[in-house]
């Protein structure tokens, strides 16, 4: 499904070029995929090691419909209907499906540093990027809506995907004013800018993506110190819809983060009250908890399960055993 394949945010630098501030803590999202990967059959990252996941799909529409899913590809969680650009000194990154191709910005030419096929231009006037894979999916950029916050697009947020069947993605964002930066005085506010988030994903066959946020959060325009962009910009819900189909079902997700101990538990729950809770400790996801079933911990790799002790066995009786089986030093 070609809706899959779409851009999700892109790393920026840790500040506003020119600003007084620095990036809050809570605006770092997940950092984007490795530029150069090795997936195993298990989603196992053989270069680096990390765990590649995707969270359960909220879908519609089956093969001209939509999907929005999370995803994990071991630094953090992000979803698939995000789309953004990020220029870091000389490299713009770009990120397709969960996969990210920079570029070497040399003047107005970005000469492609993975030999993919892939191209990137930009037109001065309208201010918008046109990026294009070898398959000849086309997606736009609108620098007029870069700010790093909160989905660090430093220069540009996706506004359209078509891809080589002619489908197309239409992405509508909302905004939020605040202070980009202050006075030396730190008393009042040198320059403002707006901050998107993303609203609805509609494709060609009329199918809708609609994120739901905080509702409860409220900022005032006014103020010249930062809102916290990471409980403005973060989903707490999407819900899908049929244009066509006046009436008809519009099932949904939802989303919640909450803490345990040094554990960050992200739970999905569908349409259908079903929760998958997946536990990361630093980022790093430790285990799963299906609808329905136990949590699933991934063992110790540097204790065999053989080897593990039981409380209720003697001394001796653990020693013969462990020698058995090739686990005494």
């Amino acid at each position: 499904m070609f809706a899959q394949k779409i851009l999700r945010v892109a790393l920026a630098s840790t500040a506003l070029v020119g600003s007084c501030y620095a990036v809050p803590a809570s605006a770092q999202l997940a950092d984007p995929a490795p530029v150069r990967e090795s997936i195993d059959g298990n989603g196992i990252d053989l270069f680096l090691g990390t765990f590649n996941v995707n969270a359960p799909a909220l879908t519609i529409g089956a093969s001209q419909g939509l999907s929005y899913y999370k995803l994990s590809r071991g630094g953090g969680w992000f979803d698939n209907l995000t789309g953004s650009m990020d220029l870091t000194g000389t490299t713009m990154t770009v990120i397709l499906g969960g996969k990210t191709d920079t570029f070497t910005v040399s003047g107005s030419t970005y000469t492609p540093t993975e030999g993919n096929g892939a191209t990137l231009t930009y037109n001065g006037t309208t201010l918008v990027y046109t990026y294009t894979t070898s398959d000849g999916t086309v997606a736009h950029f609108n620098k007029n809506q870069a700010t790093p916050f909160p989905y660090h697009a430093s220069d540009g947020r996706v506004t359209d995907i078509i891809s080589p069947s002619g489908e197309k993605l239409t992405f509508t964002y909302s905004s939020l004013h605040y202070c980009s930066q202050k006075t030396s005085s730190g008393l009042a506010c040198a320059h403002w800018a707006d901050a998107y988030r993303v609203s609805t994903v509609r494709n060609s066959y009329g199918y809708l993506m609609t994120l739901a946020y905080d509702d409860e959060y409220m900022w005032d325009p006014d103020d010249i110190d930062l809102p916290d962009f990471n409980v403005w910009g973060t989903p707490l819900g999407v819900t899908a819809s049929n244009l066509a189909a006046s009436g008809g079902a519009t099932p949904g997700q939802s989303f919640a983060v909450t803490t345990s101990g040094g554990d960050t538990l992200l739970t999905v729950t569908d349409a259908m009250s079903r929760a998958t809770v997946f536990r990361s400790t630093a980022g790093v996801l430790m285990g799963v908890k299906l609808p329905g079933a136990r949590a699933r911990t991934r063992p110790s790799p540097t204790v065999p399960a053989r080897c593990r002790r039981s409380p209720r066995r003697s001394a001796r009786r653990r020693t013969l055993i462990a020698m058995r089986a090739g686990c005494a030093r």
